[in-house]
């Protein structure tokens, strides 16, 4: 009877199946589930590290997002009395479909004002910005926030009697790598219970497989060999849609795809 397949050579048989997919279905037949649990689970970490942590922290980490708004917008302040803002803001989208204004020359601005300009432009939403109100606009509907309002939530986060644009960037600064640490440390526990949940699924389609050429394999071979399937082929579907090509839903199931094909491989080859 053959050896049982240690944790060394199931990371190997784990490569050479993707020429020979047999080996996967060895795996799973005579290895254990938790040197397959422990690989997928080791992947995640990486996997996320490269298409999560270290993009985002390329972009917004060790301060530069503070930076970025600290060059893109001018001095603000939000007391009390409402909003000063030292420039004149005006943006809208390619499509023409969003506006974003700011003008803290202006006083109060009705709704009415807001939803006409929006028709008249065209936009389906509208945020507009003056000394007293934040009005915002959106399908057809429209709501408004007063700074006095906004200055009462946030006044404790800012120094003095008024919360300004230091007081974001010092925020910013002092919180952007630990949420990125979190995310990064979320993203990589939801993709591996993705991994054994989808393992999951691809093992019940082996099994489907089996039964249709007659072959006695037990769930836990093509649960095993599932897991082992996806811990190759997943990153690379998503490393491709992280950095070469972002049809990432497209992507997905392609990879499931291919897991599917090399089970029915491995199965019929083993």
């Amino acid at each position: 009877m053959e050896d049982k397949v240690g944790f060394g050579t199931a990371l190997k048989n784990m490569f050479v199946g993707i020429a020979k997919p047999e080996a996967y279905i060895r795996n799973g037949e005579k290895g254990k589930a938790g040197p397959a649990v422990f690989a997928a689970f080791i992947m995640s970490i990486l996997l996320y590290l490269v298409i999560t942590f270290i993009p985002y922290n390329n972009l917004f980490g060790g301060g530069r997002l503070a930076d970025d708004i600290d060059n893109a917008i001018g001095d603000f302040a939000l007391t009390d009395k409402g909003l000063s803002y030292d420039d004149v803001f005006e943006w809208a989208d390619d499509e023409g479909l969003s506006y974003i204004g700011i003008d803290t020359s202006l006083g109060e601005i009705g709704s009415d004002q807001v939803r006409e300009f929006a028709q008249e432009k065209g936009y389906t939403t509208v945020f507009i910005i003056t000394s007293q109100d934040i009005v915002s606009y959106n399908s057809g509907q429209t709501q408004v926030i007063k700074c006095s309002d906004l200055y009462g939530a946030l006044g404790y986060a800012g120094s003095g009697d008024s919360f300004g644009k230091q007081d974001v960037l010092d925020i910013i600064r002092k919180y952007d790598t630990p949420v990125l640490v979190t995310v990064y440390v979320i993203r990589t526990i939801l993709g591996f219970l993705g991994d054994l949940i989808m393992a999951l699924l691809i093992g019940v389609v082996g099994l489907l497989i089996a039964s249709m050429k007659n072959y006695k394999v037990s769930f836990g071979t093509t649960y095993k060999a599932a897991l082992y399937i996806r811990v190759i082929w997943h990153p690379i579907v998503m490393v491709i849609a992280t950095y070469v090509w972002p049809a990432t839903t497209t992507l997905r199931m392609i990879g499931i795809l291919i897991a599917i094909i090399y089970m029915f491989i491995a199965i019929s080859r083993y």
